[in-house]
């Protein structure tokens, strides 16, 4: 998307993930999702489907819990990989965010792999429509990295 599209769509996703995390029932969620589409042009019957995943309860129980105190409370050596290319988890925020509030431990490896989107697949943009164009199932670089980092426990 453009900077300005981008600027547009924010604060309605901003609302409809405070409708998800909200305790509304999921008709009235549901409602309220669909009217603060109205001001980007409404909901096709695929974006539809897309806002009914999201007020399903498991995923608003995962859209409302506070990750940090779990985090706070690992006390085994942790590697985390995280897509450069991933536009569901964007990777800087939440490195950082894992590396400030995880215990530290010198065996703990925490890396960003560039051309990867959140299925850790070789991407050429991480747009969820390309996850079912890519062969690869798991970047076999990402796959040697974690067999070398147990190998190294």
């Amino acid at each position: 998307m453009s900077e300005a599209q981008l600027a547009k769509v924010r604060p309605v996703n901003r609302k409809n993930f405070a409708t998800v995390k909200s305790d509304l029932p999921a008709s009235q969620a549901m409602s309220q999702l669909l009217n603060n589409m109205k001001s980007v042009g409404g909901a096709s019957g695929a974006l539809q489907k897309e806002l009914q995943v999201m007020l399903l309860e498991p995923y608003r129980y995962f859209m409302r819990i506070d990750p940090v105190p779990f985090i706070q409370q690992i006390n085994i050596p942790l590697f985390a990989a995280f897509g450069g290319k991933d536009v569901q988890v964007p990777a800087k925020e939440n490195q950082q965010s894992l590396a400030d509030h995880l215990p530290g431990n010198p065996q703990s490896r925490i890396k960003t792999y560039a051309p990867l989107n959140h299925l850790l697949q070789p991407a050429k943009t991480g747009s969820l429509q390309e996850y079912y164009t890519i062969e690869t199932t798991i970047d076999p670089t990402l796959l040697k990295d974690i067999a070398d980092w147990i190998k190294g426990l």
